[in-house]
């Protein structure tokens, strides 16, 4: 782990980001940038304007102000004297170390490093080593390291986005068989799916999810049936929606009551008494997904210019 500081401010250095300037025409500026010069200037519409662009390669330098890894590892076996009687700890062992690294700047050109190592090892990690070193250094504590990548920038006619008029967007419109009941629009996106069966598949199973959670009603079995399960399929003598689909377990409940152990002598079980078990279900539907696909071009996108990188 580490903890970057900016060496441009600890050290005042107030240098600004590099810059390049280009003159143009005012005529050939971008709307927005001959605004900026009307606000700012008097320049007449014929005269040239100096652009600074900002180096977009520039990385502010940062120095490793704090820097540290720690190691843990450990194993253990049976204690050869253990025993069920007489249990005895695990034997334990391993290694535990920390170093820290941290650096505090003194001067133009000098700082102070402080390294702390911490170690302890061994059998039930009983050995330790705790160690502290100050030093003075001349000269400035190390950069951190960058992943640098070369940018540049393109001219607005290399950077042009066109798309062939012959490509479309496919839209694709999911009806079901229940769709007159439903309020056309909305949408839905099913990331996950890599193929359009896949998507089908997804819309159906949430108008399935819909249908268990909007059409609901309560049952209760007349003795304790403690192995019922969400999900489990429940079918009942003259169910007027049993050719619409299969009610669902959406939770199961019930309440068990103690009413004594009865006579000691015969030896008797606990009497204990339950009302039911209480079910909350869902129908689930037999449901079809259809779909239509509606194609919509692509409109051409207005000239760019864009920052690539090498």
């Amino acid at each position: 782990m580490c903890l970057l500081k900016s060496t441009n401010a600890e050290y005042k250095d107030t240098s600004s980001v590099p810059f390049s300037i280009e003159f143009a025409d005012y005529d050939s500026l971008e709307p927005r940038i001959k605004n900026k010069v009307s606000k700012y200037t008097n320049l007449a519409k014929n005269g040239k304007v100096a652009i600074m662009t900002p180096d977009i390669n520039y990385i502010e330098p940062l120095y490793v102000a704090t820097e540290s890894n720690a190691k843990n590892s450990f194993t253990w076996a049976n204690h050869p004297d253990n025993a069920k009687d007489n249990p005895v700890p695990p034997i334990i062992t391993g290694e535990e170390s920390f170093q820290q690294t941290s650096r505090t700047i003194t001067g133009s050109n000098r700082y102070k490093e402080k390294q702390v190592t911490y170690s302890s090892q061994e059998s039930g990690f009983l050995t330790s080593a705790n160690q502290v070193f100050y030093r003075e250094v001349l000269g400035r504590p190390p950069e951190a390291s960058t992943r640098k990548s070369t940018w540049e920038k393109s001219d607005v006619p290399n950077n042009r986005i066109e798309f062939n008029a012959d490509e479309k967007i496919k839209k694709y419109k999911i009806t079901s068989d229940l769709s007159r009941y439903v309020e056309p629009g909305g949408s839905a996106s099913y990331e996950a799916a890599e193929t359009l069966n896949e998507a089908l598949l997804g819309a159906k199973t949430d108008l399935q999810i819909k249908d268990i959670q909007g059409n609901t009603t309560a049952k209760t079995i007349s003795f304790f049936y403690p192995t019922i399960r969400d999900g489990d399929s429940v079918t009942s003598a003259s169910d007027r929606f049993a050719a619409k689909g299969k009610w669902i377990v959406k939770s199961a409940s019930w309440t068990l009551k103690y009413e004594g152990s009865g006579s000691k002598i015969l030896s008797l079980s606990p009497m204990i008494v339950c009302d039911g078990t209480q079910l909350s279900l869902g129908l689930l539907r037999s449901r079809s997904v259809d779909f239509d696909i509606e194609e919509i071009p692509i409109p051409k996108s207005p000239p760019t210019s864009a920052i690539s990188r090498r």
